[in-house]
């Protein structure tokens, strides 16, 4: 085992180290970083402690030749490398050996999931369950993550401010219109916790909220490649494009960086100097 005089941990083992890293993440951020991990220790087939830079780059290099997308692998590989850091941090592994490794860049196709405003009113002209459409309808005027949509407690509304548990149990207040504060007091069951349920009662979960999305978009025969992160998009790049400040935005949405937020300004047409040129 890796000696070290900084050692702030008295973890033996990667399942430990694992757990620890793992255990202040969102639930839908364990799953994913889990699975992710998992599939690169499954490939490398060594302890933490004996990783070596090469290990980082061959795995890398099999997940192109397995032919994943740029943004997945980059997703994959920061997963990994966040693991390490953690390692570092903690005095469980000398080196990080994955801080000189890089992601995959690919280029920033944000635009590409907004959804047009003409899209839009074909997806909703389709949803003929009310709830779904009233679901969906709180999804692209408050920019909701599902995570988010589907934990909403009656509790969590005061008059027409909804309060929000976010990622890193961060918390923000978002203020509803009228007509849609309405639709969603159109849903209270004195019985029900949840704003968002099953039929049983119980509060909806990613898949089923998933799964009504890919059912709607097929009867309207639009792009079954729309998620419900990109009724998010189109709520972010809709409030920007209508003069909503860059900063409120990003409160709006969570962010806990602005620089994530300022993507959303290149989907906005704007002025540009070819507008002034036509030979």
């Amino acid at each position: 085992m890796a000696t070290n005089i900084h050692r702030a941990t008295n973890a033996t083992t990667d399942t430990q180290v694992i757990a620890m890293w793992l255990s202040d993440k969102s639930k839908t951020s364990i799953k994913t970083y889990a699975i992710n991990v998992k599939q690169f220790l499954d490939f490398v087939n060594l302890p933490l402690q004996e990783l070596t830079i090469d290990d980082i780059f061959l795995y890398r290099s099999s997940l192109i030749q397995r032919g994943y997308k740029p943004q997945t692998i980059c997703s994959k590989i920061m997963g990994v490398k966040s693991l390490l850091t953690f390692a570092h941090k903690i005095g469980y592994i000398n080196f990080n050996v994955g801080a000189i490794v890089k992601g995959m860049k690919d280029k920033d196709n944000l635009n590409e999931k907004i959804i047009t405003f003409e899209d839009v009113k074909r997806l909703f002209s389709v949803i003929d369950n009310p709830q779904h459409r009233i679901l969906f309808r709180t999804i692209i005027n408050t920019g909701l993550r599902i995570t988010e949509l589907c934990r909403l407690k009656w509790t969590d509304l005061r008059d027409n401010l909804l309060t929000v548990q976010g990622k890193g149990e961060r918390t923000r207040v978002l203020t509803l219109h009228e007509d849609l504060l309405r639709d969603i007091l159109w849903l209270y069951r004195p019985y029900n916790i949840y704003i968002f349920t099953s039929l049983r009662g119980n509060s909806l979960s990613r898949s089923n909220v998933h799964g009504y999305l890919k059912r709607y978009l097929k009867k309207a025969g639009l792009n079954e490649d729309i998620s419900c992160h990109w009724l998010r998009h189109t709520f972010a790049s809709t409030a920007l494009a209508n003069g909503a400040d860059l900063l409120l935005v990003s409160k709006s949405l969570g962010h806990s960086n602005i620089s994530t937020t300022s993507r959303y300004l290149h989907t906005i047409k704007t002025e540009c100097a070819t507008d002034y040129v036509d030979f």
